[in-house]
C-alpha cells in the first residue's frame, strides 16, 4: 500500500468518528428532553392524585355520614366555638362539621339507688333508652389536616368550610368546600329525613 492510500483511509475513519459522536450526542440530548418532560408530568400527576385520593377519602366518609337514616347536622362552622363529646374548639384555628345520631339501646332498669331491678325469676329487667352520639369532621388550619372522628383523614388541606340550609323540599343540605394541594372541591350533600 502506498502512503497516500493510508492517509485517505484515516480521513474517512475520522469523518465516521465525528458523525458517530455527533449523532450520539444528538440522540442523548433528545432522550434527555423527553425524560425531563415525562418526569415533570409525573410529578404533576402525583400531586393531583394525592389531592384526589384525599378528597375521595373525605367524600367516602362524608357520604357514609349523610346517608345514615338517623343523621342530623349538629353544627357546621368555619370558625368559632363548637362542642362535640365534651371537646370544645375555640377560635379561628378550626373549621368543622358534626353529625348527631339518636339511637335506641336496651339497658338495665335501675332503682333510685342505682341498683339493677330484677323480675320474679331473677332476670334483669331491660328498658329502652335513647342515646345520642356524634361524628365530627375537624379541620386544623395550623397543621393543615382534616380529622374524622379524631383520626387523620387528609393532609395538605389548604381550606375547609361547610354550611347548612334547607332545600325547597325541607331536607337538610350540607355544602362543603375543601381545598387539597391548591385543588378545590365543592360538594353538596342532602341528608335523609331525620325523625
Amino acid at each position: 500500500m502506498s502512503k497516500n492510500s493510508l492517509k485517505s483511509q484515516s480521513g474517512i475513519t475520522m469523518i465516521s468518528l465525528i458523525i458517530y459522536v455527533a449523532s450520539f450526542l444528538t440522540v442523548t440530548v433528545v432522550v434527555g428532553f423527553i425524560t425531563t418532560f415525562f418526569y415533570n408530568n409525573v410529578v404533576t400527576i402525583n400531586s393531583n392524585l394525592g389531592s384526589t385520593s384525599g378528597y375521595d377519602a373525605f367524600n367516602n366518609c362524608m357520604l357514609s355520614e349523610v346517608k345514615r337514616a338517623d343523621a342530623k347536622i349538629a353544627s357546621a362552622k368555619s370558625s368559632g366555638v363548637g362542642i362535640n363529646n365534651n371537646y370544645t374548639y375555640k377560635g379561628n384555628k378550626y373549621s368543622f362539621a358534626s353529625f348527631k345520631y339518636k339511637s335506641n339501646v336496651m339497658q338495665p332498669k335501675v332503682d333510685d339507688d342505682g341498683n339493677e331491678v330484677h323480675d320474679d325469676e331473677g332476670n334483669v329487667i331491660m328498658v329502652s333508652a335513647t342515646v345520642t352520639s356524634y361524628s365530627v369532621f375537624l379541620y386544623d388550619k395550623t397543621r393543615r389536616v382534616l380529622y374524622y372522628n379524631y383520626s387523620v383523614l387528609c393532609k395538605n388541606v389548604d381550606d375547609f368550610s361547610s354550611k347548612t340550609y334547607k332545600d325547597a323540599s325541607g331536607k337538610e343540605v350540607l355544602e362543603t368546600f375543601i381545598k387539597i394541594n391548591d385543588i378545590p372541591f365543592r360538594t353538596t350533600y342532602v341528608l335523609n329525613n331525620y325523625k
